[in-house]
């Protein structure tokens, strides 16, 4: 049995919320995605491959790389810069 809903109020934006209704009828109640779920997976994967790369331990730097990090102040790190400045 198909039932027809009679809405005829009007709305505050002066719209006949029958049309409203109608007109909402087929369409999702939840945003759609955007990215298919292959798509998505792939932008993961790249960006934590990335963050790993990032994340990497780096090589000693030389002393005035330490300077501009701030790192000056740690020894392990210095005497490394040291030794890489000195070959």
């Amino acid at each position: 049995m198909l039932m027809l809903l009679k809405v005829t109020r009007i709305n505050p934006q002066m719209g006949m919320q029958r049309e409203t209704v109608r007109s909402g009828v087929f369409k999702s109640g939840h945003r759609l995605p955007t990215v298919t779920l292959e798509n998505n997976a792939d932008q993961e994967m790249t960006s934590a491959i990335e963050g790993q790369k990032m994340e990497a331990p780096q090589g000693p730097r030389r002393y005035d790389q330490l300077l501009d990090d701030g790192d000056e102040d740690d020894e392990e790190l210095a005497e490394e810069a040291t030794y890489k400045d000195r070959a």
